[in-house]
């Protein structure tokens, strides 16, 4: 679908019917009334109180909405996405299910994920797929992939928008395994290198969906109960930063730092763990890197 077209649809259904068509009004309102008024959010990730006091503001003027509980905001492709929990292909199909999206073949996105190593056992595990999305009314190939909070993708030819997460998808703890043994836990950077360290080792790999420089103070308390606490970013300065950072933020939270082990893909094997896995490595090389790890 070409950006103008994409306008064109966008700008042809306006935002009152559209929440109407969602089952989000519990009153009568008209189509073609300039006035704003609040809604309950659908985005029920973002409101631990379940937002009993309506925070989500539809704003006809603009056809856009705005939650000033959760931060979501957007159009009206958003606010389907938001409360059907779907991609933008499938928002636009949903808005008009005769709308062509011209679909591209994927050969980058599916190049990117033989390189990284995943087998279709874990592809599917984790429900990843490739389509095609939009950033600033132009489109994108991309591989999606859910998070707790929602879809995060990652954009092909795009610099500036790598990656990506989908509306009302703050950040989170993408886990492998979700109630692992108390045994150790694996903390590295980003979702497909927690999948490859997965498929490879059977560990629980858990990634922050925010990336290297952001795990918050309120996420220690998940990790109080292991022996081990593996932290193995990206050997990259971001991914190192990152590290320390995490690092620092457990201890700080009342984690015992001798829990703490920090390890490193060998510069010469890549960047990554699906650089480290594609090489051939097992998880007898990995645990080779763990027992020949220093105190962080």
């Amino acid at each position: 679908m070409t950006p103008a077209k994409l306008k064109e649809l966008r700008d042809g259904h306006k935002i009152i019917a559209v929440a109407r068509d969602l089952g989000l009004l519990k009153r009568q309102i008209d189509d073609n009334s300039k006035s704003s008024f609040n809604i309950n959010c659908p985005n029920t990730n973002g409101h631990s109180h379940g937002d009993h006091r309506p925070s989500l503001a539809i704003l006809p003027v603009k056809n856009r909405f705005h939650c000033y509980g959760c931060g979501s905001d957007g159009d009206v492709f958003d606010l389907i996405q938001l409360t059907k929990g779907v991609s933008l292909p499938e928002a636009i199909k949903w808005l008009d299910p005769n709308a062509e999206l011209y679909p591209t073949s994927h050969q980058e996105a599916k190049k990117y994920l033989k390189d990284k190593g995943l087998s279709p056992e874990t592809l599917s595990k984790f429900k990843v797929y490739v389509g095609e999305t939009w950033d600033n009314d132009k489109q994108y190939e991309c591989v999606y992939f859910p998070i707790p909070t929602g879809k995060k993708y990652r954009l092909f030819g795009c610099e500036d928008c790598k990656y990506k997460n989908g509306i009302g998808a703050g950040a989170s703890i993408f886990k492998t395994i979700e109630n692992p043994a108390d045994d150790l836990v694996v903390l590295c950077e980003g979702e497909l290198d927690a999948m490859s360290g997965w498929q490879n080792t059977g560990y629980p790999f858990w990634t922050s969906t925010a990336g290297a420089k952001e795990f918050l103070s309120t996420w220690v308390d998940e990790f109080r109960r292991f022996n081990q606490i593996i932290i193995g970013f990206d050997n990259d300065p971001a991914g190192q930063d990152g590290a320390q950072n995490t690092i620092e933020t457990l201890i700080n939270g009342g984690v015992d730092s001798k829990k703490i082990i920090k390890i490193e893909v060998p510069e010469i094997l890549g960047k990554d763990w699906s650089d480290y896995f594609s090489t051939g490595r097992s998880k007898e090389d990995f645990n080779e890197l763990i027992s020949n790890s220093k105190p962080p």
